[in-house]
């Protein structure tokens, strides 16, 4: 046990480091660079921006060549692999009724020619080019925007929780969708989403008719009052839901249930993560209030967010929950450099300070908790061959 967990803090670190690295490079890239504007016709042109691409390659390299990295890489991997013997065309893909999203993108990519581990090139392309395209478009700060997603653990995530990463890429992009009016965008991107994660149809729920709420101090008080009622009725009301539910559904909450009660490192993970969004939401929330002119876009994101402090408070005790706050979390690497950019700041207080560690310190310990599901491990496919978490388990032990 000693071992292991030394093992972990030892992966961590380097981890964290790698993540620090990243994040300066980009830094170093997005001053240093060119734009190359690229005029497509006489009112419109397109913006390539070569330190974006680079650090979409780093990613995409690093993380296309994985081997075993989490505890559902196998399991991806099988569904990838056995995709075309399981569905005969398309339409069979479609017709299951649970997350076929990913089983889809399964089915085109070995449909196409897709060799043994090309998935894991699709998804990397897909998450890391389209969430670096948005930030750059949509966010004051690029390189603060992915600093927050990297040192947030959603690099992390992306490289284990593979439906889940994708499904908050899609929702990601359907919010500016919707907030452009372009309906039928949004739509087609929120679908997608459900598709390859069910747990969207919570955001999207909150985006469609919650985001025009304001975020006010009282506002985030009252949620919070909310969110610990939830959590303490929480257990004897899924138990009953449960009871009503088709089979599917029933089992797969009844596991997830039992696995958070019975777990007392996720419960501690829990706490952690839901501490840190806390802290970080009400000064935000605070800040925002201070703040005379609030764009329409940063009142939305926040809404959003905070309509999700009650799905990490339940997390603790019933993280699939996590899942929902997760996803709607993450709209908050595009708020933040609204507030916490080093460029608006003359100089920097103490206080200033403390809340930059903060997040170092919570990266860190996020990445530790997140090895705690086999996530401290990095092989490639060119000295190891994917296997299932036992046989990991039973190798480490040898």
């Amino acid at each position: 046990m000693t071992t292991r967990y030394s093992e972990i803090i030892f992966w961590a670190i380097q981890y964290f480091t790698f993540c620090l690295f990243i994040i300066g490079l980009y830094f170093v890239l997005d001053k240093r660079l060119k734009v190359f504007r690229i005029q497509l016709s006489t009112h419109s042109h397109l913006n390539l921006y070569a330190q974006d691409a680079l650090i979409c390659l780093v990613l995409v390299l690093i993380t296309g060549i994985r081997c075993n990295n989490g505890s559902d890489y196998y399991n991806y991997w099988v569904m990838y692999s056995e995709v075309t013997d399981w569905y005969s065309n398309i339409g069979d893909v479609l017709e299951e009724k649970f997350q076929n999203g990913y089983l889809l993108l399964c089915y085109v990519t070995k449909a196409l020619g897709g060799g043994k581990y090309s998935i894991f090139w699709v998804v990397s392309v897909l998450i890391y080019f389209s969430t670096i395209r948005l930030f750059r478009r949509y966010s004051c700060s690029p390189v603060l925007s992915f600093a927050c997603w990297v040192l947030f653990g959603y690099l992390t995530m992306s490289t284990n929780i593979i439906k889940q990463s994708l499904a908050m890429t899609c929702i990601l992009w359907a919010f500016f969708c919707l907030e452009r009016k372009r309906y039928v965008q949004f739509c087609c991107l929120s679908l997608l989403g459900c598709m390859f994660h069910i747990s969207m149809v919570c955001v999207v729920f909150i985006m469609l008719f919650f985001r025009w709420l304001h975020p006010s101090i009282t506002f985030y008080k009252i949620i919070m009052v909310v969110s610990i009622a939830m959590y303490i009725l929480i257990t004897p009301l899924l138990e009953q839901v449960s009871q009503f539910l088709p089979v599917h559904y029933a089992v797969y909450t009844q596991a997830y249930l039992d696995d958070s009660m019975n777990d007392i490192k996720l419960q501690i993970g829990g706490i952690v993560v839901a501490i840190f969004y806390i802290i970080i939401l009400w000064d935000i929330t605070k800040k925002h209030n201070a703040t005379k002119s609030v764009s329409r876009i940063n009142n939305h994101l926040l809404m959003i967010s905070l309509l999700c402090i009650p799905f990490l408070i339940i997390g603790i005790k019933f993280y699939l929950c996590n899942r929902v706050a997760y996803s709607g979390l993450q709209f908050l690497t595009v708020l933040l450099p609204s507030y916490y950019s080093f460029t608006r700041q003359k100089h920097m207080s103490f206080i200033s300070f403390k809340k930059y560690i903060m997040v170092l310190v919570f990266s860190v310990l996020f990445t530790i908790l997140c090895a705690e599901n086999n996530y401290y491990q990095y092989s490639t496919i060119l000295n190891d061959k994917p296997m299932s978490v036992y046989d990991f388990s039973i190798r480490r032990q040898q």
